[in-house]
């Protein structure tokens, strides 16, 4: 994010994160997919962090543990007393400053429920991404630093089988004719053009993986939301047993 230390996630300190809206969509992005958290909700990401909804911070914490394990005792159901919604988001806050080993974290549920000190809220939500994306093992360097350095190689690899064709057809020429040593070299040229094509190969698979661990994260993400929908509908079926009991009773 602008602003902030051009480095992984996992590796910024707690005074590094930052307050605004527009750094928190992006900090968040890079463990959540926002679309899962959204739902139905007219309003776009920035807009909501523009004023965090009681409930929306929630979401976004459930979305976290979905996706990294963080906070792993996070009660995911949305509570109905007041009481209960404090007590859920000082778990949240109580399992940041534990993981950070912080002396006292600034925030207050007080204020998420009116819809106050927004700045403090956005600093809490940093910070849970910063737990989570630690609970993440680190990507491996060829993960992130092999594209790039195949890039480079198939590059070089192109200009030199360019050059070796060249080469050959300007000898052919001259000659009129193909000589040993130019079949030798025309082989050599089909040798690198195949290497090549096993480099630009193995790079279609480090993408396809990646690819891979996102849909998993993806399938972990929407597992957890049923699971919620499940206790959810489960909950209300009881209440309306109840109170068709009750009404029996009656």
């Amino acid at each position: 994010p602008i602003g902030m230390p051009a480095k992984p996630l996992r590796e910024y300190l707690p005074d590094e994160v930052q307050d605004t809206p527009e750094t928190t969509e992006v900090v968040l992005a890079q463990l959540i997919r926002w679309e899962s958290v959204m739902g139905k909700a007219k309003k776009s990401p920035a807009e909501l962090l523009a004023r965090p909804p009681p409930k929306f911070l929630l979401d976004v914490a459930v979305a976290v543990k979905a996706v990294t394990g963080f906070p792993a005792q996070l009660e995911e159901q949305w509570p109905e007393s007041r009481e209960e919604r404090l007590a859920r988001f000082q778990q949240i806050a109580e399992a940041i400053r534990g993981e950070l080993s912080m002396e006292a974290l600034d925030f207050d549920g007080v204020d998420v429920l009116k819809g106050k000190e927004v700045p403090k809220t956005l600093r809490l939500l940093q910070l849970l991404a910063l737990c989570g994306a630690r609970m993440q093992p680190p990507a491996p360097p060829e993960a992130t630093q092999a594209p790039k350095a195949d890039q480079q190689l198939l590059d070089g690899m192109d200009k030199c089988i360019r050059a070796a064709k060249a080469v050959v057809e300007s000898r052919q020429g001259a000659k009129g004719g193909e000589s040993q040593e130019d079949r030798l070299f025309a082989l050599e040229a089909q040798l690198a053009e195949e290497s090549r094509a096993r480099l630009a190969q193995e790079e279609q698979l480090q993408s396809a993986e990646r690819q891979l661990q996102e849909v998993k994260a993806a399938l972990r993400r929407i597992s957890t939301e049923c699971q919620q929908k499940e206790s959810e509908a489960e909950a209300e079926g009881d209440e309306e047993l109840m109170e068709l009991e009750r009404q029996a009773a009656g």
